[in-house]
């Protein structure tokens, strides 16, 4: 499944609307298919990889509580960890908008995803440009270390983190009548792991 990988089941490294998502495979993963960049990364056979934003709860593949600091129309945060590429959450254009991720416990994050909005009026493929993620103990986003900053306009970030928290937070980095946060899923990974 999206997100998961174990006994040699493609993981989250995969090619997604065309796009590779990763450069090279993490530790006790291997490379299924190599063209110029990795199209696809498997863990190893006994290793597992897990969306720590889609990891609460009881059940397996629970999305984990998300939260905005506005909410534009009926879009709220928590369709950004819903499992789908084909909803989006959105904040009112103000600045300082985020989004929050609670994973309900402390994880290291080492990779966050962001599957962009690619539909809609304006420039929605720009308006995560110069945005920051930032993964802390804290509830409030700028008390939390920055651990990557999204360049450019992409259809789906792929960015390294290398951070331990309970919050991820994605800020937006632009002010104005265009500060609109808006993304339709949110994934946060470990590396693969021995079992």
């Amino acid at each position: 499944s999206e997100g998961a990988c174990s006994k040699g089941a493609t993981g989250m490294y995969k090619t997604v609307r065309g796009s590779a998502i990763c450069e090279s495979c993490p530790a006790h993963s291997n490379s299924l298919a190599k063209n110029g960049s990795v199209t696809a990364c498997t863990c190893n056979a006994g290793a597992v990889n897990v969306n720590f934003a889609r990891a609460c709860g009881g059940a397996s593949n629970a999305a984990c509580s998300a939260t905005q600091s506005t909410q534009f129309d009926t879009v709220p945060a928590s369709t950004a960890v819903d499992g789908s590429i084909d909803t989006y959450f959105h904040t009112l254009c103000l600045s300082n908008q985020w989004w929050r991720v609670d994973f309900g416990q402390e994880r290291h994050i080492e990779l966050v995803r962001i599957n962009n909005r690619v539909v809609g009026h304006f420039d929605t493929l720009g308006r995560l440009e110069t945005s920051t993620i930032r993964v802390g103990n804290t509830d409030i986003y700028d008390a939390n270390a920055v651990c990557a900053k999204i360049n450019g306009s992409h259809d789906i970030y792929s960015v390294a983190c290398n951070s331990i928290g309970r919050y991820l937070f994605v800020v937006i980095g632009t002010t104005g009548s265009h500060a609109c946060l808006h993304f339709t899923e949110l994934e946060a990974y470990g590396a693969c792991t021995q079992c």
